[in-house]
């Protein structure tokens, strides 16, 4: 039992526990809400390329959608390359991010946080 405890503990860390993983019909009711949705597409074979720091985003509801179980997902919003962040306000799609040749993001978190304080302030305006 220790050992699956610490098992636990040092897996945790590295996974984004603060996104949730939906499918089409969630993503859609998610849409009607009045915050800014950063959605992260990936696959299992590319693990290694995790957007943790998308958890500590903040005023915004983090999603993500694994292409292999929800293909008809990748199908519509025409992701060709992994991994692809995309942020919507409502369903309107406001910046996609895609991954390179390597399969990595050239982001930082500050990047993706500045558009959804542009998405936040503007419906105060």
């Amino acid at each position: 039992m220790r050992f699956f405890i610490y098992i636990l503990l040092w897996v945790i860390p590295y996974q984004c526990l603060s996104q949730s993983f939906i499918n089409k019909s969630q993503l859609n009711e998610a849409q009607k809400s009045t915050e800014p949705i950063v959605v992260e597409f990936w696959a299992d074979w590319n693990d290694s390329n995790k957007c943790q720091f998308l958890g500590n985003l903040k005023d915004c509801r983090k999603y993500r959608i694994c292409i292999e179980d929800f293909p008809d997902l990748a199908e519509s919003y025409k992701i060709r390359v992994l991994p692809t962040i995309i942020i919507f306000n409502k369903t309107e799609e406001i910046k996609r991010y895609k991954g390179n040749l390597l399969f990595k993001l050239d982001i930082q978190k500050q990047d993706i946080q500045a558009i959804i304080d542009s998405i936040v302030i503007s419906k105060y305006r």
